[in-house]
């Protein structure tokens, strides 16, 4: 460094006043840190966006949302990749989950070095049949023949991370596990949360165009919450049951003059006619939630009622 880093530091804290990290330290690489000024900023723009816009908002968010997608393609060397924005890694992953076949490949192949979201929620569906094999991560070479000897035709996906959340180590035979995967028609998902912007990756110079990659904005990126992406190649024909609430962006582009009574109309029937969609397209892969109200307890009840697939692939961006 041509500075020393106490320098260094000085001439960030003007930046993070709000936070007051003259006077305390802030700065450890995770949700506690400190937020630029710069973001306070932007909260307040979104606030003014919305009250000028109402519902047109949705065309800045997007803008916005493009330009973090952008700053993504060129840090993993990926122009030709779409990477799909959520709230958090969860909910992507969850709803990557459920356009896989796991009725006839139960098999989900994972390590023993799994943030909490995939380790946990892979537990949580070995409740209703899928069966999570955890292998362990401390040993590169050792994984790989892990995952080459228990890759059959029940393995509907293999999910693990590039750094590790137990131990911080850096995956290094991801090629090698991307081409023993795409030989046996096996989906790969990288979660990368505690690589993004730490450690860089190409995925065109490491063969990783055709998988899938879950990354977080909050740790690293500064991005604050809810800026988070599942990146997915441009040929991914897998369609999710677990789809988001936006179904139509141009219901609120193209209707600027609609009163408020007559789109929520319009919202509606575009939502029945997603559920009805879906509910034609009956397959044996995954269960559907059918959401019924309590009456007694005024709230809402899911019941598992049947087996079906959905027509939606995912956002692409």
């Amino acid at each position: 460094m041509s500075q020393p880093f106490d320098h260094l530091a000085k001439d960030l804290q003007p930046h993070y006043s709000r936070f007051d990290v003259a006077n305390r330290l802030l700065f450890t690489g995770h949700s506690h840190q400190a937020w630029p000024d710069a973001a306070f900023e932007g909260m307040h723009e979104y606030e003014t966006t919305v009250a000028r816009d109402v519902d047109q908002k949705w065309i800045a968010a997007a803008e916005k949302t493009e330009i973090l997608r952008n700053y993504l393609r060129r840090y993993y060397d990926d122009p030709d990749g779409y990477w799909c924005r959520e709230q958090n890694t969860h909910v992507l992953m969850v709803s990557w989950l459920s356009s896989l076949d796991l009725v006839r490949k139960p098999v989900i192949l994972t390590t023993s070095g799994e943030f909490h979201s995939m380790s946990r929620q892979l537990r949580s569906l070995a409740k209703i049949g899928v069966e999570p094999v955890i292998l362990d991560h401390t040993e590169d070479e050792t994984l790989l023949q892990s995952i080459r000897s228990h890759l059959n035709n029940r393995v509907s996906a293999v999910m693990l991370s590039r750094i590790y959340f137990q131990t911080a180590e850096i995956q290094t035979r991801l090629t090698e596990i991307a081409a023993i995967c795409r030989d046996a028609g096996v989906p790969l998902m990288i979660d990368d949360y505690h690589g993004t912007n730490v450690v860089p990756l190409s995925l065109r110079e490491a063969g990783l165009e055709d998988c899938y990659l879950l990354i977080g904005g909050y740790k690293y990126l500064q991005w604050g919450e809810a800026n988070c992406f599942l990146r997915f190649p441009g040929n991914c024909s897998l369609t999710p049951l677990i789809t988001g609430w936006l179904l139509r962006l141009e219901v609120w582009i193209n209707q600027k003059t609609k009163t408020g009574s007559t789109l929520m109309r319009e919202i509606k029937s575009l939502r029945l006619l997603h559920m009805i969609r879906c509910l034609s397209s009956v397959r044996h892969r995954l269960s559907i939630f059918l959401i019924s109200r309590d009456s007694h307890r005024r709230c809402w009840k899911i019941n598992i009622v049947h087996k079906f697939s959905s027509s939606r692939s995912f956002s692409r961006g």
